[in-house]
């Protein structure tokens, strides 16, 4: 299923959501990474909704980011992690 992340987000709703990233990521239920260039967070990649070893490829960026290819990197390396650590 597609969610999109509502823009601009929700503050509370960031809150609680980063709020649970060391629980789901200790019971292997996403893991989550930020993205940084030059000491700057410029968005997130993750591997959510993980059950029965498949799960599903998200991300967002700053749109000061968009169009330069840091998605398709960071997806190629969120991949490439749960292909290879993880058994996926």
């Amino acid at each position: 299923m597609l969610r999109m992340a509502s823009f601009p987000p929700d503050q509370d709703e960031v809150g609680l959501w980063v709020a649970d990233h060391q629980r789901e990521w200790l019971v292997g239920e996403a893991y989550r990474f930020a993205i940084e260039r030059e000491a700057s967070m410029i968005g997130v990649v993750d591997f959510d909704g993980v059950a029965e070893r498949e799960g599903s490829l998200g991300y967002w960026f700053d749109r000061a980011a968009w169009g330069q290819g840091y998605s398709f990197e960071a997806a190629h390396a969120v991949t490439r992690l749960h292909l290879r650590k993880l058994g996926f």
